[in-house]
Protein backbone atom coordinates (compact mmCIF):
# COMPACT_ATOMS: atom_id res chain seq x y z
CA UNK A 1 0.00 0.00 0.00
CA UNK A 2 1.47 3.40 -0.63
CA UNK A 3 2.37 5.79 1.71
CA UNK A 4 2.27 3.65 4.80
CA UNK A 5 -1.56 4.00 5.09
CA UNK A 6 -3.17 1.62 7.50
CA UNK A 7 -6.28 -0.35 6.47
CA UNK A 8 -8.93 -0.60 8.85
CA UNK A 9 -11.40 -3.23 8.93
CA UNK A 10 -14.68 -2.71 10.65
CA UNK A 11 -17.73 -4.83 11.19
CA UNK A 12 -20.88 -3.10 11.97
CA UNK A 13 -24.31 -4.74 11.64
CA UNK A 14 -23.22 -7.41 10.01
CA UNK A 15 -21.43 -5.16 7.20
CA UNK A 16 -17.50 -4.60 6.62
CA UNK A 17 -16.39 -1.17 6.30
CA UNK A 18 -12.98 -0.39 4.83
CA UNK A 19 -11.04 2.62 5.85
CA UNK A 20 -7.85 3.87 5.21
CA UNK A 21 -5.55 6.16 8.01
CA UNK A 22 -3.29 7.87 6.19
CA UNK A 23 0.15 9.77 7.11
CA UNK A 24 -0.99 12.83 9.34
CA UNK A 25 -4.16 11.44 10.59
CA UNK A 26 -6.43 11.87 7.45
CA UNK A 27 -8.77 8.85 7.30
CA UNK A 28 -10.57 7.64 4.64
CA UNK A 29 -12.94 5.10 3.39
CA UNK A 30 -15.96 4.56 1.06
CA UNK A 31 -18.75 6.30 3.82
CA UNK A 32 -18.51 8.62 6.36
CA UNK A 33 -22.27 8.36 8.26
CA UNK A 34 -20.26 6.25 10.79
CA UNK A 35 -17.11 9.03 11.34
CA UNK A 36 -19.20 11.88 13.68
CA UNK A 37 -17.90 10.50 16.19
CA UNK A 38 -14.21 11.50 15.48
CA UNK A 39 -15.36 15.07 15.18
CA UNK A 40 -14.62 17.24 11.93
CA UNK A 41 -14.38 15.53 8.80
CA UNK A 42 -14.04 16.98 5.24
CA UNK A 43 -15.79 14.74 2.44
CA UNK A 44 -14.82 14.37 -0.78
CA UNK A 45 -17.11 12.65 -3.42
CA UNK A 46 -14.64 9.62 -4.64
CA UNK A 47 -16.68 8.72 -7.71
CA UNK A 48 -20.42 9.10 -9.57
CA UNK A 49 -23.25 6.76 -10.28
CA UNK A 50 -25.77 7.35 -13.10
CA UNK A 51 -27.34 6.48 -15.82
CA UNK A 52 -26.19 6.96 -18.90
CA UNK A 53 -29.11 7.83 -21.13
CA UNK A 54 -26.95 6.70 -24.48
CA UNK A 55 -25.49 3.14 -23.99
CA UNK A 56 -28.74 2.74 -21.50
CA UNK A 57 -27.01 1.51 -18.73
CA UNK A 58 -25.86 2.41 -15.35
CA UNK A 59 -22.43 4.12 -15.36
CA UNK A 60 -19.97 4.27 -12.52
CA UNK A 61 -16.90 6.74 -12.35
CA UNK A 62 -14.16 6.71 -9.89
CA UNK A 63 -12.77 10.78 -9.20
CA UNK A 64 -9.50 11.15 -10.94
CA UNK A 65 -7.62 11.64 -7.29
CA UNK A 66 -9.17 8.91 -6.12
CA UNK A 67 -8.18 6.65 -9.31
CA UNK A 68 -4.91 3.48 -8.46
CA UNK A 69 -3.29 2.95 -11.58
CA UNK A 70 -3.79 -0.33 -13.07
CA UNK A 71 -7.24 -0.81 -12.45
CA UNK A 72 -10.89 0.18 -14.17
CA UNK A 73 -12.47 3.75 -13.88
CA UNK A 74 -15.19 3.32 -15.73
CA UNK A 75 -17.87 1.05 -15.10
CA UNK A 76 -20.98 0.01 -17.14
CA UNK A 77 -23.92 -2.07 -15.72
CA UNK A 78 -27.31 -3.28 -16.25
CA UNK A 79 -28.48 -1.90 -12.58
CA UNK A 80 -27.19 0.67 -10.21
CA UNK A 81 -26.84 -2.41 -7.60
CA UNK A 82 -24.68 -3.44 -10.49
CA UNK A 83 -22.21 -0.42 -10.58
CA UNK A 84 -22.53 0.29 -6.56
CA UNK A 85 -21.00 -3.41 -6.09
CA UNK A 86 -18.35 -2.43 -8.37
CA UNK A 87 -17.83 0.59 -6.72
CA UNK A 88 -17.42 -1.15 -3.30
CA UNK A 89 -15.14 -3.61 -4.92
CA UNK A 90 -12.54 -0.97 -6.07
CA UNK A 91 -12.34 0.81 -3.05
CA UNK A 92 -11.81 -2.37 -0.81
CA UNK A 93 -10.00 -3.93 -2.70
CA UNK A 94 -8.23 -2.14 -5.59
CA UNK A 95 -7.55 1.47 -3.97
CA UNK A 96 -4.40 2.84 -2.82
CA UNK A 97 -5.13 5.87 -1.16
CA UNK A 98 -2.79 9.09 -1.48
CA UNK A 99 -1.27 11.18 0.94
CA UNK A 100 -3.48 14.12 0.95
CA UNK A 101 -0.96 16.14 3.54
Amino acid sequence: MQGNAVRLLIEKDGKQHVLFILPGGVITGLHTDDLAIIGHKQVRRASDVEFDNETQLWKGVIREEFRTEGHNHIFYAKTRAGVLEWERYYFEDCYEPRNWI
